[in-house]
């Protein structure tokens, strides 16, 4: 697994929030409306604009035009640098980074929202399982993971990173959960 991993895009930089490569090489199910299998190689991003788009409505309508601009591609390619993107994982930079990294581009790419309004836009869903692209909310992971914790036989192992070692503190020492 690898943690915020930079790259340069057009003007500045960027950066995969997220690389794993799951142990056993095994695909795993995505949990929430979808449920299908991904993986075992996987790169994540993360959004958070609560403070501006509570609902969602804006990052709907921002990731359908990114789909769009894909068209048939695997990424939005880097022809023209100054294409606006919101979503930079679909940027061509971060798939062929991702593709270094693996060594191979056989991996899903998830995006982890905050909230998003699939009833606001027309919904690409097809489009998006055939290159491999998912979405989910972080309502669902945050309760799949508390489902998981208090049956993870290693809650003391976490604390090898800094996600699990604040899941561990909050989750298990403060007690806090979701709600």
């Amino acid at each position: 697994m690898r943690e915020s991993l930079p790259l340069p895009v057009y003007r500045g930089f960027s950066d995969i929030d997220l690389l794993a490569i799951r142990g056993d090489m095994k695909p795993f199910r995505l949990s929430g409306e979808s449920s299908i299998e991904i993986g075992p190689r996987l790169i994540v991003e993360t959004k958070d604009e609560h403070d501006y788009d509570h609902y969602g409505k804006e990052f709907a309508k921002r990731f359908v035009a990114d789909i769009a601009t894909m068209a048939d591609n695997q990424f939005i390619p880097k022809t023209n640098p100054a294409t606006p993107c919101c979503f930079t994982m679909l940027r061509e930079e971060h798939y062929l980074k991702a593709k270094e990294f693996f060594g191979s581009e056989d991996f899903d790419r998830l995006l982890v929202l905050h909230a998003l309004d699939r009833t606001s836009v027309n919904w690409p869903t097809e489009g998006l399982v055939a290159k491999r692209i998912h979405v989910l909310p972080i309502t669902d992971i945050v309760r799949d993971l508390c489902q998981w914790y208090p049956t993870c036989e290693r809650k003391a192992g976490l604390r090898h990173t800094m996600t699990g070692d604040m899941w561990h503190l909050l989750i298990g020492y403060c007690g806090c959960k979701p709600g």
